[in-house]
């Protein structure tokens, strides 16, 4: 999703291409020999890559082509990940937004002119964004360069484009930044062992500069019943000396550490925040209000060997998960962003199945008058806690599992190998087998390319091991689904 909002489709296909070089078993390609794997045209290929050795040399300062001209895909040097970052950080998307940021005062010819781009250019490159923005209640008013709505969700939307871009120090190394960030360097609390400190600097990094272009974090007296650690004098001081007055400054320090302390999902017992999150949930009431039947109607859709302190852990971020929604209401930005923007899952249609039981379980609360609150943000919480519960629920009993046969072969160590991988795929059920009889099963693992012979079920061939278990696991999941459809 993060992807398609902020690449445009020509850097979507460099970043296809690169995929498919740093999946691939081999190191050295041409041209040609990628018309047969890829689909794009002869020219488009070469023309990408062109672009993407230029993007190299700059990100590594090599090149992927041989002095005769081949293309030379070192994986042991070229990392997937960082080239992704580099795509989204040199994206007109990203680089308006950061823009927009950085420099409140420009106006869109500014930007246009200093950049040598046209408005239209910008409209449309800046169309997803626009849209997926509008979803969270925030608007983007291009030719103002302006957003319009919760200064929370807009401080939370920035916090998680230039968290997964990579793109902190734009912020953190400007001057002004730097020198009023100095007396962080060392900042510590003592209840965070696991939070992470150079994101929580990037988000006063961030509140600085919305608060420079007179943008604040307005108090939100539901906040009031909260229970917060002791404040550390050093974030105090930041914000009293950034703020116009004493009443924005406490506002902006509430939301400062409950944006630490309470938006986070938990992901460990040994979290020092629980005591105190444990206690908050306890002394808020209408956390009463939600009855029982719904922690227990979730509980059926857990793993029934659940250990207890984990079963503890998620209880915890559930009924948490409800304090913000409650705390926000209409305004649950922060809550999404940190839930779906990234979010990746192997099931996608046990996730809607999960969301679809909850969604009729919260629609029975709503039209209770203490949880009525619900209503405003139904389909959110419910898919949120899906997510939640994803990774905790039960194994499906599926009659639809994928029929894998692989093929023994007389390299036994990589048949085992490949044997022990697939045994932990949940949707498959894999045997070996020597026989001709290939067309019994749904999917074929082999390392005889002449196994194809009058196949009628799609086929996996291990190429003596020069192959990718992304790539194999991929092929399944694709199967999986095409019978499940």
């Amino acid at each position: 999703m993060f992807l398609k909002i902020y690449l445009d489709e020509h850097d979507r296909e460099k970043l296809r291409l690169f995929t498919h070089l740093s999946e691939n078993s081999l190191e050295y390609f041409s041209t040609s020999s990628l018309l047969k794997e890829v689909s794009f045209s002869y020219n488009k290929i070469k023309n990408l890559l062109l672009e993407i050795n230029l993007d190299l040399v700059k990100l590594y300062q090599h090149s992927i082509f041989t002095e005769n001209g081949q293309i030379y895909f070192q994986k042991s040097r070229f990392d997937l990940g960082q080239y992704q970052t580099f795509l989204l950080r040199h994206s007109t998307s990203y680089q308006f937004l950061l823009a927009l940021l950085k420099y409140p005062q420009d106006t869109l010819t500014d930007y246009c002119e200093h950049h040598h781009i046209s408005r239209s250019t910008i409209h449309r490159k800046l169309d997803p964004v626009r849209r997926y923005l509008n979803t969270l209640g925030i608007r983007l008013m291009l030719d103002k360069m302006v957003l319009i709505g919760s200064e929370a969700a807009v401080r939370a939307f920035y916090l998680q484009i230039l968290w997964l871009s990579d793109g902190q120090d734009d912020l953190l190394k400007m001057a002004e930044i730097a020198e009023i960030l100095t007396p962080l360097k060392c900042w510590t609390e003592p209840w965070g062992n696991q939070i992470n400190y150079q994101q929580g600097r990037l988000a006063l990094a961030i509140a600085y500069l919305r608060i420079k272009a007179t943008q604040f974090v307005a108090a939100n007296d539901r906040c009031a019943n909260y229970l917060f650690p002791t404040y550390h004098p050093a974030i105090q001081n930041f914000f009293t000396k950034i703020c116009p007055d004493d009443i924005t400054a406490q506002a902006e320090l509430c939301y400062f550490y409950y944006a630490r302390f309470y938006q986070p999902i938990y992901l460990s017992t040994a979290d020092q925040r629980l005591p105190l999150v444990r206690q908050n949930l306890k002394h808020l009431e209408f956390i009463k209000h939600l009855p029982l039947s719904l922690i227990n109607g979730v509980k059926h859709m857990l793993k029934d060997d659940l250990p207890a302190q984990e079963f503890e852990l998620f209880r915890l971020n559930f009924y948490n998960l409800f304090a913000n929604a409650q705390l926000w209401q209409t305004v649950p930005a922060p809550l999404v962003l940190r839930n779906t923007m990234t979010t990746s899952h192997r099931n996608q249609q046990l996730l809607i199945k999960i969301q679809r039981q909850l969604t009729n379980m919260l629609r029975q609360l709503v039209r209770q008058k203490k949880t009525s609150w619900l209503s405003n943000n139904l389909d959110t919480i419910a898919l949120c806690c899906a997510q939640l519960i994803l990774p905790y629920v039960k194994p499906e009993i599926s009659t639809n599992l994928v029929s894998v046969g692989l093929q023994d072969d007389p390299d036994s160590f990589l048949i085992q190998d490949v044997l022990r991988f697939c045994t932990n795929i949940p949707f498959i059920n894999i045997e070996l087998f020597n026989s001709n009889e290939v067309n019994n099963y749904d999917f074929i693992i082999t390392n005889h390319s002449q196994t194809t012979t009058n196949l009628q079920v799609p086929q996996f061939t291990l190429k003596n091991g020069h192959f990718s278990y992304t790539s194999l696991l991929a092929a399944l999941e694709q199967n999986y689904h095409l019978k499940n459809d």
